[in-house]
């Protein structure tokens, strides 16, 4: 399981934020903070694996707060979940280590690829062997088109497009071409 620590200060968005994260396979929200000092407290005590974090915090900015958390020992990783749509914000949340940042409102199905994509590359990098390029390469490409899957397709091609024909080739019975 993912252990999933949700810094929100509305009470009301933490809970969905929760609640959706939890509904997730493989995640599981090991609690909620609504104040940087209590997320870094939650974080000490439960080590969590992911934060999401949102950027207006009361007691402090959510991205110095991600600073703080990412320089402690076996940091946590982090996706940013905020209002805050200023090229700045985004410069610093990505110079403080995260790994997505999405801009609310977003949809449920963008956050569920988010969580998707990461919870691969959780999987995917936990095994400690030797890896090449290629897959190093694949890694870094789960983060960059955060679980959507038409981001490897040529231009002018849609995953809309794609799963109709990838279903209508698996329901057909016979080859086709």
């Amino acid at each position: 399981m993912i252990r999933t620590l949700i810094v929100e200060d509305d009470f009301r968005v933490a809970r969905v934020h929760a609640e959706f994260a939890g509904s997730v396979s493989g995640f599981s929200v090991v609690a909620q903070a609504h104040t940087a000092s209590a997320a870094l407290d939650a974080a000490a005590r439960l080590r969590p694996d992911l934060v999401l974090l949102d950027v207006y915090l009361p007691d402090a900015g959510g991205l110095d707060l991600l600073r703080r958390l990412r320089a402690g020992a076996d940091p946590p990783d982090a996706i940013v979940l905020t209002a805050a749509s200023d090229m700045a914000s985004v410069r610093a949340a990505m110079r403080a280590g995260a790994l997505h940042y999405l801009i609310k409102p977003f949809a449920a199905e963008t956050l569920r690829r988010r969580l998707r994509a990461y919870a691969e590359l959780f999987t995917r990098r936990s095994v400690d062997r030797a890896v090449d390029q290629r897959e190093v390469d694949a890694l870094f490409g789960l983060l960059r088109r955060g679980g959507d899957p038409s981001a490897d397709l040529p231009k002018g091609r849609s995953s809309a497009t794609a799963a109709l024909l990838l279903e209508s080739l698996g329901a057909a019975g016979e080859p086709l071409s």
